[in-house]
């Protein structure tokens, strides 16, 4: 059988399955009828920490890629220009 869980705990799934999908802020202060941003950052500004940590994850793997893609290019692109070259 599974454990009672309360509405609080429902609430507070809720909202962090709605950090992890990118909720902003001041939207998430108003769905959870908060009195200001700073309340709704008070309870749940750690799991915003979590959510930077990923984002910057990504986009170090995006750019990471794009320099890959570049390098390669140039690369084939100087493989043209000069005779014989066969890798950079």
């Amino acid at each position: 059988m599974l454990p009672m869980r309360t509405f609080h705990t429902l609430r507070h799934s809720n909202t962090s399955a709605m950090i992890a999908m990118g909720m902003d802020i001041k939207d998430l202060q108003e769905r959870l009828d908060h009195t200001s941003p700073t309340v709704t950052l008070n309870t749940y500004g750690h799991l915003y920490q979590e959510q930077k940590r990923d984002v910057n994850k990504r986009a170090l793997n995006a750019w990471g890629a794009s320099l890959r893609d570049f390098r390669d290019k140039a690369c084939d692109n100087l493989l043209k220009i000069v005779d014989g070259g066969t890798s950079c």
